[in-house]
């Protein structure tokens, strides 16, 4: 048996019952059919579930909640993202690897490695935005989401590294807004064209960032340990910068 088989049985279990639980409670768009003919539906397409890092939907949920299928995976680590869901796909993180799993038959559709861990995918409907981050090198993949094939890689500046422990500067989960993806890493926060991962714009902030953005009335809010930020979603420009009451560590 390799090294991960003991942990690998019990992270599945609970990932697997932590996925049926949360894609059998999310608001309707797609019927996607699962174990005795039964309709649940819903997308939950980036951490936060949308731009806005809401972490809420609307839904019709009957107790006791009770489970309608386990999808089995190759691997599992011990943390990972949340799974983001789109077009009756899961993206699934596991070891060093991004897995996508059609939820109606419990395949996986594609798979995709990487160097790095805690990759949190979003996606829009077409594509699929994750990070992958390794000791103080990290990058932001644009895939397809059909094929998992790859689009394009950004690199930032910079990420979290041994200099300050480790502590902020780590590259954020995804958010998409439009035609962009807005992603922070280090002391910058980067809108990138999410067909090309070319950068639209990029700010630079006064500290390492803390916090994931959350976008709403077409500004994109988020914060490094000793501040907070508005800026323009669409220009880049500061809208204004707040010193925190307390020193922000992680939001």
């Amino acid at each position: 048996m390799s090294r991960f088989s003991h942990r690998a049985l019990v992270g599945l279990l609970a990932l697997a019952a932590v996925f049926v639980v949360a894609y059998g409670t999310l608001g309707s768009r797609y019927g996607l059919p699962l174990v005795g003919g039964e309709d649940v539906s819903g997308e939950w397409m980036m951490e936060g579930y949308n731009s806005a890092r809401t972490r809420a939907v609307e839904a019709n949920i009957t107790l006791p909640l009770r489970e309608s299928r386990e999808l089995p995976l190759q691997e599992v680590i011990a943390s990972g993202s949340p799974v983001a869901i789109a077009r009756g796909i899961a993206l699934v993180e596991a070891e060093r690897t991004l897995r996508a799993v059609d939820l109606r038959s419990g395949r996986e559709r594609w798979s995709f490695p990487v160097n790095g861990t805690y990759l949190s995918p979003a996606t829009d409907g077409d594509g699929v935005f994750l990070k992958a981050e390794s000791a103080n090198r990290g990058q932001i993949f644009g895939l397809d989401l059909d094929s998992g094939a790859q689009r394009w890689v950004f690199t930032p500046k910079r990420v979290s590294s041994a200099d300050q422990g480790f502590v902020g500067g780590h590259i954020t989960s995804p958010a998409i807004s439009g035609d962009a993806v807005l992603v922070a890493s280090g002391k910058e926060l980067y809108a990138l064209n999410k067909r090309t991962g070319k950068p639209l714009w990029e700010v630079r902030m006064s500290e390492w960032v803390t916090a994931a953005p959350a976008i709403g009335n077409g500004r994109v809010y988020l914060a490094d340990s000793k501040f907070v930020y508005a800026v323009d979603e669409k220009t880049g420009k500061l809208v204004w910068k707040k010193p925190a009451a307390f020193s922000l560590y992680f939001a």
